[in-house]
């Protein structure tokens, strides 16, 4: 991974990295006895949606033996807000700054300074549950590495949930695959909460900066496409019931206009996807038009209209990034 070139570290405070220099690693300076593992927030909210997710972390119980250590990425804002305001936290807190937008890019730079330890990632707009820490690590003991990991997420709408919940995607409808422990079962994880160790990350080459916030065209998708990766690496997906999070939704989410934009955005994050799989681009896309003939409502018609046309423009855009 040679992505996330232009970050800088914050330098003002004590808990604030100096220099992102090789001898200071993250995953190098652990105790004696002691296992490390990784908290890893991109962050382009401000200081009050990291204080929030950090006060939450706090609340999260740790088993003894463990160490952690975070590393919060302020990512895409023109000048750094964070550095001056007082984070506090009772585990080891860095803070990163990087001008250039790109969560993709913020992850793999902090990738870049671990060691193979398990890389827990969480978003700033997220409450986290006491039990989840305890579920990660207990579960990355158990099973080690060649496994990836994931929770349940429950929305906290900022106003009424929206008419049609059931089209809207996971990171607003919630996400929960049940009260037990599921392994192997192809789930893919929200990427405001799930986690994996970092030399997986690495084998399959990180996370691909052209999906992802911060992007001009394709907006989502870093996280799952990543996980398709493991998939195919041969990492096995686990679930982790008690590893929960609630999710903040804001006002805007809960609109038409951006349900639609987001189905838009699926799809042209599946276009990508199939053909960078080198999947069956047509199949796909012919499966989509037929179901257009079994909805149910003008709304249904309206997203899925939205992911045919995503589709398309994904697949147009995959064909000349490969040729340019």
């Amino acid at each position: 991974m040679n992505i996330g070139d232009d970050f800088q570290k914050q330098d003002r405070e004590t808990t604030h990295s100096d220099h992102p220099d090789e001898s200071n690693r993250l995953g190098e300076r652990r105790l004696v006895n002691q296992q490390q593992a990784h908290v890893l927030i991109p962050s382009a909210r401000g200081v009050q949606a990291v204080r929030r997710v950090l006060a939450s972390l706090d609340t999260c119980t740790v088993p003894i033996g463990w160490r952690i250590r975070v590393a919060v990425i302020e990512n895409g804002n023109a000048v750094r807000l964070l550095h001056e305001h007082d984070l506090t936290c009772r585990h080891k807190l860095e803070i990163f700054f990087q001008p250039m937008p790109g969560k993709a890019r913020a992850l793999n730079f902090a990738l870049d300074l671990v060691g193979d330890e398990l890389c827990i990632f969480f978003d700033d707009d997220v409450e986290i549950a006491p039990a989840t820490m305890s579920a990660y690590l207990d579960a990355a003991q158990r099973l080690g590495p060649g496994h990836f990991f994931g929770g349940p997420c429950t929305p906290l709408f900022e106003t009424e949930p929206p008419r049609r919940l059931s089209l809207y995607p996971p990171s607003v409808r919630g996400l929960d695959y049940g009260n037990v422990e599921l392994v192997a079962q192809g789930n893919h994880f929200l990427g405001s909460n799930w986690a994996a160790f970092a030399c997986d990350l690495r084998r399959v080459g990180g996370f691909d900066a052209r999906f992802g916030p911060g992007n001009d065209l394709v907006r989502i998708g870093e996280e799952w496409e990543l996980q398709s990766r493991l998939w195919e690496a041969g990492v096995q997906d686990v679930y982790l019931p008690d590893a929960g999070i609630k999710h903040r939704i804001r006002a805007e989410q809960s609109r038409v206009s951006w349900l639609l934009d987001r189905h838009y955005q699926i799809g042209l994050e599946n276009g990508m996807r199939a053909l960078k799989g080198h999947r069956s681009y047509l199949r796909q896309l012919r499966s989509s038009v037929r179901a257009l003939a079994r909805v149910k409502s003008v709304d249904e018609f309206g997203v899925k209209v939205a992911r045919i046309a995503g589709y398309l423009r994904g697949g147009l855009h995959w064909h000349w990034l490969t040729r340019h």
